[in-house]
């Protein structure tokens, strides 16, 4: 139930991680290109030449990737102010580290220094308080 509240949130995270790749290969794609002339940049024949292609493609998936990052730094700020109303300090951060972060029960415990079985009594807590306070 909860990893639905928080689906939106790992989709973007998702579409992210897709966008950096993207803008990676066409960043490899333009060193590869050979040098140009002038003459050669003008439009011919109505087929726009290839540096010119992919220079507005790397300043695209830039664009985009800005946006999706906004509007996951906005899903964030939601997400984090419900989270902040739970009652315990340990709570709060676990359901942080799990949900906004992707870190595991094995690295919360490490992170807040207590054994993972209580890390994971702690997020069944957690997760209790929060489908009663915030999604109930």
């Amino acid at each position: 139930m909860l990893e639905n509240h928080f689906r939106a949130y790992n989709e973007v995270l998702n579409r992210i991680r897709i966008k950096n790749m993207q803008l990676i290969r066409l960043k490899e794609d333009w060193y590869n290109i050979s040098g140009t002339r002038y003459d050669d940049i003008k439009i011919k024949g109505g087929k726009t030449p290839d540096i010119a292609d992919q220079l507005h493609n790397i300043v695209e998936k830039e664009k985009e990737l800005a946006a999706i990052i906004n509007y996951r730094d906005e899903l964030r700020k939601v997400h984090e102010l419900e989270i902040d109303k739970l009652s315990d300090n340990k709570k709060r951060a676990i359901l942080k580290l799990f949900y906004l972060d992707g870190c595991s029960i094995k690295e919360i415990a490490c992170c807040l220094k207590i054994s993972e079985i209580y890390t994971k009594k702690l997020k069944r807590w957690a997760v209790a308080e929060f489908n009663e306070k915030i999604i109930n």
